[in-house]
């Protein structure tokens, strides 16, 4: 298993005077432009992955103005940590996760949490962008697992459901449902020199208010494709490590839930996916463009 050690700035908690989130934009623009292949595993002091909002204003003109990592990490409250990334495939190694947490249980404690912490980073950052796959919420339960056998407790991740404002909200007498979906085409990237194969897969962000009185226990959505099918793998409430969610949801309750899976063929990237949602009688329609990377279109 070859591993190297790679340089990330880590934040101390912020809990005020929060920046806007075009300051986050061009922030993460300046943080992805300097020469440091680390920005995608950015953490606070407390384990946790990097949020912009948590920066005070004193810190985000500090970093704006920093021309590199290790500069960035002489900011108030923040300092540069090191974390290990494997060389190999995946970034986050789903594509190779139990041959992967297999070794991280004959790893001494600390090391194997520093690449824990690092990998679940990994895995956040992309679900907040909206990709999210089968495989990566399983590789993050199976390094849960090694986690709490280490003494460490379950974080809670932190995933934006939506990106725009104006997504559609349906209801009816028992339920108001938002939607997004999100559609990623089958894909080669070239990870740290090597090709790595992108199955295509989908992410419908939904949040589920319980309008009816009363608890409810819900059915997974149904997904019926247009042009490609849409088979669902999962739907877990979002902030938990991808656990199935039981559905249930208790009177004049909100859930943010995630629902997951693989596209039924390998289309590729700038396909339109049309889709009709069938969920508790609402029929929802939804459409997206396939995506060709999880950050960009």
């Amino acid at each position: 298993m070859l591993a190297r050690v790679v340089t990330v700035v880590v934040l101390g908690f912020v809990g005020c005077n929060k920046p806007s989130a075009s300051e986050c934009r061009e922030l993460q623009n300046h943080l992805d432009a300097m020469e440091n292949p680390s920005h995608e595993i950015l953490q606070r002091a407390d384990g946790s992955a990097f949020h912009c909002a948590d920066l005070t204003r004193a810190q985000l003109a500090c970093v704006k103005a920093a021309t590199s990592r290790e500069l960035a990490g002489k900011c108030e409250g923040l300092r540069v940590g090191h974390r290990r990334v494997y060389e190999e495939g995946c970034p986050c190694g789903c594509d190779r996760s139990e041959a992967l947490v297999a070794e991280l249980r004959s790893e001494a404690p600390d090391d194997a949490k520093d690449t824990i912490e690092a990998t679940l980073d990994i895995i956040g950052e992309r679900e907040r962008g909206g990709y999210i796959t089968e495989a990566m919420v399983e590789h993050r339960l199976r390094l849960l697992d090694v986690r709490r056998e280490l003494g460490e407790g379950t974080p809670r991740f932190e995933s934006a459901v939506f990106r725009d404002d104006d997504d559609p909200v349906t209801e009816n007498a028992a339920l108001r449902v938002r939607t997004e979906l999100m559609a990623h085409g089958e894909a080669t990237e070239v990870v740290r020199g090597r090709e790595k194969a992108v199955r295509a897969s989908f992410r419908l962000g939904m949040e589920i208010e319980n309008l009816s009185g009363k608890k409810l226990t819900l059915g997974e959505p149904t997904l019926e494709g247009r042009v490609v099918g849409l088979p669902v793998s999962r739907w877990y409430v979002v902030g938990t490590g991808g656990e199935r969610w039981d559905g249930v949801l208790e009177a004049g309750d909100k859930k943010a839930v995630n629902v997951i899976g693989y596209l039924a063929e390998p289309v590729p990237p700038g396909t339109d996916i049309d889709t009709t949602i069938h969920f508790e009688g609402l029929v929802i329609h939804a459409h997206a463009r396939a995506r060709r990377h999880w950050k960009r279109e």
